[in-house]
């Protein structure tokens, strides 16, 4: 069990019937080791340090990360076989914890998102690789089944490597070389997400892409930008201007 809290504080931990502490060091990491439960659980947990934090329903397995682009991002529901196959979804032990779409540049300590206990309506919207597989692993191994899910449609290989990792390559180190000059040519107040294409958001906008395969349709293949924060499409088909 592992978090952040003020340097130096003490931290309790308790989960079923043991417990732990630990010192959070100088970065404000800690972390409590315990010995794996005999049972899977459910088990409920409490974390005292500088706040009490309490956890019900927990409970320990198989825990996989489901990644990609939009085979993986295809949801439950879209599937031939959802009518059939979703009343298998009420799993009180198969987990599920899907991302938000975010872009940084650096690693972060958290993501938006929230474990749920798996049922047909929760579901739907979850990656339909990812439910057929843990429903398999659940089948096999007959134990709890944590599925993560981030996963977004088009996005390329180099989004999803580090920045160490694109700057060994050279063939990688011009592409984070063409991110990084595009970003410092924004027109103040505005932010681009460079994935395939190129979408902007900001102060103005004539249209917010909260969805990357929209902004993907919306501006094309090879959109550029004015110095007043224009979009114009490859085949001159439409404008979007950022004031």
């Amino acid at each position: 069990v592992w978090g952040w809290d003020r340097p130096g504080t003490k931290v309790s931990v308790k989960v079923g019937s043991q417990a732990g502490t630990a010192l959070a060091d100088g970065t404000g990491r800690w972390e409590v080791l315990l010995e794996a439960p005999a049972s899977a659980g459910p088990f409920d947990m409490s974390v005292q340090g500088t706040e009490t934090k309490a956890f019900t329903n927990l409970v320990m397995g198989e825990v996989w990360l489901c990644s990609g682009q939009s085979n993986m991002e295809f949801g439950f529901k879209g599937g031939e076989r959802f009518e059939q196959d979703k009343s298998l979804a009420a799993d009180s032990d198969l987990r599920l914890f899907k991302t938000d779409h975010a872009v940084f540049d650096q690693p972060q300590k958290t993501v938006g998102g929230r474990w749920i206990v798996s049922n047909p309506q929760e579901a739907e919207g979850f990656s339909a690789v990812g439910i057929y597989f843990g429903l398999k692993l659940r089948r096999e191994l007959g134990v709890p089944v944590g599925l993560i899910q981030s996963a977004w449609g088009g996005t390329p290989i180099e989004a999803w490597m580090s920045r160490a990792c694109l700057e060994s390559d050279p063939e990688n180190r011009g592409y984070l070389d063409w991110s990084e000059k595009s970003k410092a040519d924004l027109p103040p107040g505005l932010f681009a997400v460079f994935l395939d294409d190129l979408a902007w958001v900001g102060p103005g906008k004539r249209q917010v892409f909260t969805d990357f395969g929209q902004a993907s349709g919306s501006l094309g293949a090879g959109a550029s930008t004015g110095s007043k924060g224009e979009f114009q499409m490859a085949d001159g088909a439409g404008k979007f201007t950022g004031d």
